[in-house]
């Protein structure tokens, strides 16, 4: 997180802002300069870019360079920042600039040259907001004592400084854990430090608490529900205390909204509010099916693209939809900007994974507003009125899981429209090759593809691997890094190699360990694989889809909660139900009979692939969909 505003002042400055483009500034460099600076105040990026290499064409100027960095960082252009940047601090070494680029080398995952660039700049000058960002690094590579140190140290510096206090609350979770115990250990951590963290700011007065709103991006617990537990209480306590929080800085757009009425075409107004409207998972399952499907004699939809990814799925996005706004933004400009289009209703198809969104659903910005399960846990904001979920998926005590009140479209809920991306032409032994590992894969073994990401795996379930290879033989078990941290793919392998190792077994005869893949290498993973093992506990979605497409067959033993039930929900859509198990053992016991039996799962891939077209482009959900929204917007003008 940048924490410091792309603001320089000057009165040269001050004029450039009050009337950008209207100055002589040919040749001129410090007027190239001031523009940029104008033009990056009013949201014009891309033309405040020109502006400043126009500046550094003419004159080599190190606070240009880094105001550039920190620009091109707002904007995605990761290496052309981390470049002007060092450029800037070649010249005029100073906190601020080491600061930015470590924040640069943070978004490109080079965690180690961005705590080199923090500790530099603390050198410099011991600033209490370089500490936070040095914690963050820290967390993001499981150092977690060196994080709580950094986390500290800012706040010793600074007591009114709140983001580490946050930052330390989300310390308590972890990406992947060592064993059971471990899970409910930083579970009650978590629990503890939310409590104390609540009864501050409930102590807090107003004034307090509005500079809390306005100065920190509310982060998200997202790795609270992989747990495998029922966060409803916890989640309705951050729920409550991020609420606050926004209702004390933004006393403006936290109460009940007025239903506004429809537009000179009658039609009512729906805001989408996303940080995936790129090739994401969540793209993919709902925002283009909707897209695509909305009744649009019925609907306008405006889209809010919060994230700074752009894609030609974005691009589609654009052409359709009825008006598109891609930030970055502030909080309080998002909250402009949607409160000006007078929405009836919003749909949050994701809450929890970026904080821009959970600080916009924590406002109240339309009559009505929803969440669904792009990220299937329970928001715990009082703002959020219904939880979007799918009737397949839902368990009889679904209600229970969510603080909003649960509804459950038909079938899966959504409008799924199957991938048309080729897979990359890769064999099995090219797929070995990219493990970069010393390993083959032999035509007798049974491949099984495990692609959840790692913090999906509890470590209660790591025997079944061993025990499906002893079943099985001869096969190999393809799992896929961690993006954002090695120390969390080390240690899932280190609970392999003990799980293995229990059964007499080395792990590394049956493990292979997968780089990100493009989405081309991941299909061709798919289309190679003979059996998909879903996770146990959280269930494969976008993963499972995307494998049926290659008619792979598919085993799952259903969790608790929605979240984990998706690839029974497929299952069943599909009618075939001979590969959802009851128990672990059952669990073992199909994939087992997949991995030995070529007949049975020859049987069982050309029933997917007759049944599959089930699973694609359903009008029931979205029809359901519209339905709702029109009488939960009638039922908002009848208590108005």
């Amino acid at each position: 997180m940048n924490l410091l505003p792309i603001r320089y002042w000057s009165p040269e400055g001050e004029k450039a802002r009050a009337s950008p483009g209207t100055f002589d500034v040919d040749l001129n460099p410090t007027l190239y300069g001031q523009l940029g600076d104008a033009l990056a105040e009013r949201g014009r990026a891309k033309e405040a870019v020109d502006a400043y290499r126009r500046s550094l064409s003419l004159h080599p100027d190190a606070t240009v360079s880094k105001r550039l960095g920190i620009l091109l960082r707002e904007l995605g252009r990761f290496d052309d920042a981390v470049e002007a940047l060092r450029e800037a601090l070649a010249t005029l070494p100073e906190a601020h600039g080491y600061n930015a680029l470590g924040l640069v080398l943070m978004e490109t995952n080079k965690l180690d040259e961005a705590i080199v660039a923090f500790q530099t700049g603390l050198r410099l000058e011991n600033l209490p907001y370089i500490n936070f960002n040095l914690g963050n690094a820290y967390k993001r590579l499981g150092r977690h004592s060196e994080a709580s140190q950094a986390y500290e140290a800012a706040i010793a510096l600074q007591p009114d400084y709140e983001l580490p206090r946050f930052g330390i609350l989300m310390d308590q979770l972890r990406i992947v854990h060592e064993t059971v115990e471990e899970i409910q250990q930083r579970r009650d951590n978590y629990e503890r430090t939310l409590n104390d963290l609540a009864a501050r700011y409930r102590a807090a007065g107003e004034e307090k608490r509005a500079r809390v709103a306005q100065s920190v991006e509310m982060p998200t617990p997202f790795l609270l529900p992989y747990h495998g537990r029922n966060d409803r209480e916890l989640q309705k306590t951050y729920g409550e205390l991020v609420h606050g929080l926004m209702r004390a800085g933004y006393p403006q757009w936290t109460t009940p909204r007025p239903v506004p009425p429809p537009g000179p075409n009658g039609k009512l107004r729906l805001g989408l509010i996303s940080s995936s409207f790129y090739g994401h998972t969540v793209w993919k399952l709902m925002l283009r099916g909707w897209l695509q499907s909305l009744d649009r004699d019925r609907f306008e939809v405006f889209c809010y693209h919060t994230g700074r990814r752009r894609d030609v799925a974005t691009t589609w996005a654009v052409q359709n939809s009825d008006k598109f706004v891609q930030g970055p933004f502030r909080i309080e400009e998002w909250a402009q900007r949607i409160d000006a289009d007078q929405l009836h209703a919003i749909i949050f198809p994701e809450i929890g994974i970026h904080a821009w969104t959970m600080g916009i659903a924590s406002l109240r910005l339309a009559p009505v507003q929803m969440a669904c399960w792009g990220h299937p846990e329970t928001t715990g904001l009082p703002t959020v009125d219904c939880f979007l979920s799918s009737d397949l998926m839902e368990p009889a005590d679904g209600q229970d899981w969510y603080t909003e009140r649960l509804v459950r479209l038909p079938n899966l809920g959504i409008h799924y429209v199957p991938l048309t991306v080729k897979p990359a032409g890769l064999t099995r032994q090219d797929i070995a090759g990219l493990a970069g590992q010393d390993i083959s894969v032999a035509a007798d073994e049974t491949l099984f593809i495990c692609c959840q990401s790692l913090f999906k795996y509890l470590p209660q379930h790591d025997d079944v691997f061993p025990r499906i290879a002893k079943e099985v033989g001869p096969s190999k078990f393809i799992f896929i890094r961690e993006r954002d941290s090695q120390h969390a793919t080390e240690t899932f392998f280190r609970r392999l190699e003990a799980s293995f190792g229990s059964m007499g077994r080395d792990y590394r005869d049956h493990c292979v360990l997968l780089p990100r893949l493009t989405l081309p290498q991941f299909l061709a993973v798919c289309a190679a694989s003979d059996v998909f093992l879903d996770s146990v506990g959280w269930s494969g979605g976008n993963t499972s889809l995307e494998t049926i497409a290659f008619n792979v067959p598919l085993v799952t033993w259903p969790g608790e909660a929605m979240r984990g039930r998706h690839t029974m929900a497929f299952l069943r859509r599909m009618g075939i139900e001979e590969m959802i198990a009851g128990s672990k053992d059952e669990f073992i016991q199909i994939a087992a009979r997949l991995g030995r039996e070529p007949a049975f799962r020859a049987q069982m891939s050309e029933r997917i692939a007759a049944n599959k077209h089930k699973l694609y482009r359903d009008e029931a959900p979205v029809r359901a969909l519209e339905d709702l929204i029109l009488r939960e917007v009638e039922t908002a003008l009848g208590a108005a």
